[in-house]
């Protein structure tokens, strides 16, 4: 299940997920965000 589909279901406007240590970065103690806004199933990532 992907966000857009989360946040399709939860009728929300903006969607945040934060994502915790991300491996590989070169700096260790790093977050990730994923920002979706007006998330509805149908819409594509290009959108």
């Amino acid at each position: 299940m992907s966000g857009a589909d989360v946040g399709a279901r939860l009728n929300v406007t903006t969607m945040v997920v934060v994502i915790g240590e991300r491996p590989g970065l070169s700096v260790p103690e790093s977050l990730g965000v994923c920002v979706t806004h007006l998330p509805r199933q149908e819409r594509t990532d290009a959108e």
